[in-house]
C-alpha cells in the first residue's frame, strides 16, 4: 500500500474511531486513544515481526469500521511473516461487509506457502458465505488434501458458500473419511431443492457404513423434497435393504406430498426386513387419509411377527381414519394383545374408525394397564355424534382407581358438550378428588357441558 493510500486511511480512522476504546486506554503521552491507536496502523510497516503482528491484531478488533480496516488487512496478507498473514486472513473473515477485493485476496492465500495461512483463508472464505463463490474452484482442490481435518474445513467452507458448491459437495460424499461425508450430506440438506443434482449420490449414501452419514443423507433427501420423490420411489425397490429403508424414511418426511409413493410403500409392507416394513407403515401414516388404498395390506401387517410393525400399522390406520373400517375386526383382536403398547396403538386406531368400534373400546376401558385405559377414554371423547354410547362408558370410568384415567374421562365428557349432561352429578363429585388435576378436569368439563 502506498504512503498516499495509508495517509488517507489514517485521516479516515482519525475521524471514525471513538475517543476511547475499551481495553486500549491512553498512551504514555496522554493522547486520546484514537491517536494512540494510529500507531498500530503505522506498525504494519515496522521492521519487527511482533510489532506488525500486534498491529494486525488491534485492527482486527475494529469490525465496525471494516470499510477502512479491510484494506490494511488485505495489505497485511503480503507480509513476510506467516503469523501476520494468518491473523490478517482470520480477521478478514470476521469484520463483516466484505468486498470482492477481500475475496480475491483470501483466494490467493489458498496457495500460500504456509499451511496455517491456507487454513485460515479456507475458514474465512466459508465465513463470507455466498460472496466467496469465485473461490469455489480453488477450494475444491483442497478436497484431495492428505489430512482429513483440512478436507473437513474445506467442505464446511463450500457448504456455507451454497449452490455453486454443490458439485464439490457431491465429490466430498465419496471421501474416505466418514466425517467429511457426513458434513457434505448435512450441507446438501441445508441447500434443499437447489441440491437436486446430488440425489443419486445421496441415495447411494443411504447404505453408508456410518450411521451419521446415513442419517444426514436421509435428511438431505427429505429436505430436497418433492424434486427427489421420483428417484426415492425407485430406491424403494433397490436390492440393498438399507437403501429401501432409508428411502422410505425420506419419503415419510414428505408427508402428504408423497402420495405418489403409496403403491410402492404398500408393497414394501411385505419386505424381508422388519425395520423396512415398519418404516413403510410409518410413511403411509405420514401421508394420511390419501393412503386408504393401502388399508388391506396394513390390515395384514397387524399380524406381523414384529410388534414395532404392528404398532406402525395401527398408527397408519388411525391416520387414514374412517375409510379404514375394514380393519376393525383385526384391530379389535389386538386390543387383547399381550403387549400393552400394541393395545394402546390398536385402541387409537379403533377410535379413528368410528362408532362401530365402540364395543372394542369398551374392552380397552377395562384393560389392566392404565395407559390403555387413558387412550380409550381419550378417543371416546371424539364421538359427539354418538354420545348415547360413549357417555355411559365414560361415567363408569370416572371411578377408575388411576388418577390419569379419571382425568381423561372427565376431559372427554367435557368435549362431548351438552350430550354429556347425565354425567354432571358424577363430575360434581369428582371436583373433590384428592388429585388436583382430576378436580380441575371435572370443573372444566362441567363448565363445557353447561356452556354449550
Amino acid at each position: 500500500m502506498s504512503s498516499y493510500q495509508r495517509e488517507n486511511l489514517v485521516q479516515l480512522l482519525r475521524r471514525i474511531i471513538p475517543t476511547k476504546l475499551p481495553g486500549y486506554g491512553h498512551d504514555t503521552g496522554q493522547l486520546p486513544a484514537r491517536f494512540s491507536l494510529l500507531r498500530y496502523v503505522f506498525a504494519l510497516d515496522h521492521e519487527e515481526d511482533g510489532q506488525r503482528l500486534h498491529g494486525v491484531q488491534v485492527l482486527s478488533k475494529l469490525g465496525r469500521y471494516n470499510t477502512h480496516t479491510s484494506l490494511l488487512l488485505i495489505d497485511a496478507l503480503k507480509d513476510e511473516n506467516p503469523a501476520v498473514r494468518e491473523t490478517a486472513a482470520q480477521a478478514l473473515g470476521t469484520i463483516g461487509r466484505p468486498t470482492g477485493r477481500t475475496v480475491n485476496a483470501l483466494t490467493r492465500c489458498l496457495r500460500d506457502s504456509d499451511e496455517d495461512v491456507r487454513q485460515a483463508a479456507v475458514i474465512a472464505l466459508g465465513t463470507l458465505g455466498v460472496l466467496s463463490t469465485p473461490a469455489v474452484p480453488m477450494l475444491e482442490e483442497g478436497l484431495v488434501a492428505d489430512d482429513h481435518v483440512k478436507r473437513l474445513q474445506v467442505v464446511r467452507a463450500l457448504g456455507r458458500i451454497g449452490v455453486e458448491a454443490v458439485p464439490a459437495l457431491i465429490i466430498a460424499l465419496f471421501d474416505a473419511d466418514f466425517e467429511v461425508r457426513e458434513e457434505a450430506a448435512r450441507f446438501l440438506g441445508r441447500l434443499g431443492e437447489p441440491a437436486m443434482a446430488a440425489v443419486p449420490v445421496l441415495i447411494t449414501a443411504l447404505k453408508d457404513q456410518d450411521t451419521k452419514v446415513r442419517f444426514w443423507a436421509t435428511n438431505a433427501l427429505a429436505m430436497i423434497g418433492e424434486c427427489a420423490l421420483e428417484q426415492l420411489i425407485e430406491a424403494l425397490v433397490h436390492r440393498d435393504s438399507p437403501i429401501r429403508q432409508h428411502a422410505a424414511e425420506a419419503i415419510r418426511a414428505l408427508g402428504p406430498r408423497a402420495r405418489a409413493a403409496i403403491p410402492q410403500l404398500t408393497r414394501l409392507l411385505a419386505d424381508d426386513s422388519p425395520l423396512t416394513r415398519r418404516t413403510a407403515a410409518e410413511a403411509l401414516a405420514a401421508i394420511g387419509t390419501a393412503a386408504a388404498p393401502a388399508v388391506p395390506q396394513l390390515t395384514v401387517a397387524l399380524r406381523d411377527p414384529s410388534s414395532a410393525v404392528r404398532k406402525a400399522a395401527c398408527y397408519a390406520l388411525e391416520r387414514i381414519g374412517r375409510t379404514a373400517e375394514s380393519a376393525r375386526e383385526a384391530l379389535a383382536k389386538l386390543v387383547r394383545h399381550r403387549d400393552w403398547s400394541v393395545r394402546v396403538a390398536a385402541t387409537g386406531a379403533l377410535g379413528a374408525i368410528g362408532p362401530a368400534a365402540l364395543p372394542a373400546l369398551a374392552v380397552a376401558l377395562d384393560d389392566r394397564h392404565p395407559t390403555v385405559r387413558v387412550k380409550a377414554a381419550k378417543v371416546l371423547g371424539r364421538y359427539a355424534d354418538k354420545p348415547g354410547l360413549a357417555v355411559p362408558a365414560l361415567i363408569l370410568t370416572l371411578r377408575d382407581p388411576h388418577a390419569g384415567v379419571r382425568e381423561q374421562a372427565a376431559l372427554s365428557l367435557g368435549r362431548l358438550g351438552p350430550a354429556a349432561e347425565h354425567a354432571l352429578a358424577d363430575l360434581r363429585r369428582l371436583q373433590a378428588d384428592r388429585h388436583s388435576q382430576v378436580a380441575s378436569a371435572a370443573r372444566w368439563a362441567i363448565n363445557r357441558i353447561k356452556a354449550d
